[in-house]
């Protein structure tokens, strides 16, 4: 995150509206930056990046970083499997559910 946002004082409640967008951006901003619009060739916009996954591809994309077609993602296999697959089942539907509701741009 930058300097300049200020983001909630306290976190948002897990199962509440504000906490998909709160634990996206702390899960996948990193890499994806603030805005979730990538880093140009190094990383996706998720918005267009979540197109192709029903539950059970993200599911495996956040526990192994296999995308639907089984290849190793440069960065995001790593991720998947050495981060992501720490994800509780509410973290990983909250991501799930906030990224299928943004529209690509």
């Amino acid at each position: 995150m930058r300097a300049t946002d200020a983001g909630p004082a306290v976190a948002p409640a897990p199962g509440t509206p504000a906490w998909g967008p709160y634990f996206t951006r702390l899960a996948c901003a990193e890499c994806h930056n603030h805005g979730l619009g990538g880093f140009g060739s190094d990383t996706p916009a998720l918005a267009d990046a979540i197109q192709v996954y029903d539950w059970p591809a993200f599911v495996r994309l956040t526990t192994t970083g296999r995308p639907p077609d089984g290849r190793k993602l440069r960065l995001m296999t790593g991720v998947g499997r050495e981060r992501l697959v720490h994800m509780t089942d509410a973290e990983r539907r909250a991501l799930f559910d906030y990224l299928k509701a943004l529209s690509p741009p």
